[in-house]
């Protein structure tokens, strides 16, 4: 037992001791709770300090780039200033003034029309021998022909339904092709006897692609290149089964490619983008050595590089070709779509079947001279479509399209009456007029001859380089002309057609 007085004191104790520990926890609690709300404020401030920092570090660097913007525009200015000195004059300018040496007539004949796919044909290659001829379907089919007696010598079933390319390797043993399905298949071309276990057989597939290949290209007997919708281009190498080299540029789809004649080394493309773009394999670089500003409004559809490798010819789907020169970095030529317009009013005259004779050749001199040569406007007054208040357009209830016989109703006579202008049967007016677009080209072995296939005509325009003048066209087909390829003894001239046949032609 605790005395009570004893007692009384340790109850006191107790409570003092409890009200000196709730004291301090109180004092401690508000100055814990003060610190927490001091440290919060501080750091509110810090947060604050750094998005005004960011936000400074941001406008500075906007600035910069700004500064770097207009300094890259006024080097291009001043660039572009420079070009135009040194360009002091085009091909048409001078082969102008020696016109009198330049013969005005061309024939060409059509030997052979090669028959047996079921849709229409998409893509077409020579053979090293310059005598056998490999097209590809939408039916699936390869077919390998012989172009002097029209004979099929091979018949590959396509592992792509839907193939938009195909080439034939320089030694003649390998087939590419490419399309939809994103890859690039490869089948083996040894011989051309059927009963071989080879003939026709499929030995590597290359996946790599996100995209369709829109065309490829072999470098050599053991390397391909292809270019795809995903922007890319990519180098494969047969001996290894793989890809060895990518090729980034575009900012569009790389729609066309042309391997430089003269060094292998060397490819341009040309893209959805408005521009070309030249590659060097031997380069580690991704990246492209040059790229060409072909157009800042429409698509570079095509592209071939000229036989002697220093220039190249690029189509638009506006219908334009130009030539640029690698060395002098600048245009040398242009050939419009007014002037195939302007030519298709001629007047043709056909002695015998098979040839197409003009006898008032379309002078371009007489629309565009001198330093106008690069007046592109369309103005196609003289169809009944045009800028002017009297003439008629395309909305006109009173113009129509029959496509049973390709004749336009409520059009100039001469439409009517004559077959200059035929127009693909799933064509508009509209799309004639305004949309015309080039499919093909391609250019003679010593370059001075250009054959062109557009979108909304059934025949080859066949260009003189040199003056611009239309020489000809080869007319036969009964739809547009998807590929057109010289032989490479360049005494052959093979066009592939929608209207699912190929036609042989020579002079």
């Amino acid at each position: 037992m605790i005395p009570s007085r004893q007692y009384h004191q340790h109850n006191q104790h107790l409570q003092h001791s409890h009200s000196q520990s709730h004291s301090q926890s109180h004092s401690h609690s508000h100055n814990q709770s003060h610190g927490n709300s001091h440290h919060h404020h501080q750091q509110q401030g810090a947060n604050q300090f750094s998005i005004d920092k960011l936000i400074q570090i941001n406008n500075q660097l906007s600035s910069m780039i700004k500064i770097q913007q207009i300094d890259s525009k006024n080097l291009n200015l001043q660039l572009k200033k420079l070009k135009l000195k040194n360009i002091d004059s085009n091909l048409f300018e001078i082969s102008y003034k020696n016109s009198n040496l330049i013969n005005n007539e061309i024939f060409y004949k059509n030997y052979n029309t090669l028959k047996g796919h079921f849709n229409k044909i998409l893509s077409c290659s020579w053979h090293p021998n310059n005598q056998n001829i490999l097209s590809c379907s939408q039916d699936g089919y390869l077919i390998m022909w012989d172009a002097i007696t029209g004979m099929k010598l091979k018949i590959i079933q396509s592992d792509d339904p839907y193939v938009t390319s195909s080439d034939i390797s320089p030694n003649g043993k390998l087939i590419a092709i490419g399309g939809l399905a994103n890859n690039c298949y490869v089948y083996s071309n040894t011989s051309n006897n059927t009963n071989n276990n080879n003939n026709g057989k499929l030995i590597s597939i290359f996946k790599g692609h996100k995209e369709y290949i829109s065309d490829l290209s072999f470098v050599n007997n053991e390397s391909i290149i292809t270019c795809s919708g995903d922007k890319t281009c990519n180098l494969w190498d047969l001996n290894k089964g793989k890809q060895i080299q990518k090729f980034y540029g575009h900012v569009g789809d790389v729609l066309n490619l042309s391997i430089n004649p003269i060094n292998e080394n060397t490819f341009i493309t040309c893209s959805s983008d408005g521009y070309a773009n030249l590659w060097d394999i031997r380069l580690n670089s991704k990246n492209f050595t040059r790229n060409f500003k072909i157009s800042s409004d429409c698509d570079s559809s095509v592209i071939q590089f000229f036989p002697d490798g220093n220039s190249f010819n690029c189509g638009l789907d506006n219908g334009l070709i130009k030539l640029i020169d690698l060395r002098s970095d600048g245009e040398l030529a242009i050939y419009p779509i007014s002037r195939v317009n302007a030519y298709m009013k001629q007047k043709r005259i056909q002695p015998t079947q098979g040839y197409t004779y003009y006898s008032n050749l379309y002078n371009p001199f007489e629309e565009i001279t001198g330093n106008n040569i690069t007046n592109n406007t369309e103005n196609l007054n003289g169809l009944g479509i045009g800028n002017n208040n009297n003439s008629t357009t395309a909305t006109n209830n009173n113009i129509s399209l029959s496509s049973r016989n390709n004749s336009i109703k409520g059009s100039p006579t001469f439409l009517q009456n004559s077959n200059s202008f035929k127009l693909s049967p799933r064509s508009s007016i509209i799309q004639t007029m305004e949309n015309t677009g080039v499919l093909s080209i391609d250019n003679s072995k010593s370059g001075r001859l250009l054959f062109a296939s557009y979108s909304e005509f059934n025949e080859i325009i066949i260009w003189d380089t040199l003056n611009g003048k239309i020489l000809g066209t080869l007319n036969g087909h009964t739809d547009n002309i998807s590929n057109v390829k010289v032989s490479n003894d360049g005494l052959s001239i093979v066009t592939a057609s929608r209207d699912n046949t190929l036609k042989i032609w020579s002079v």
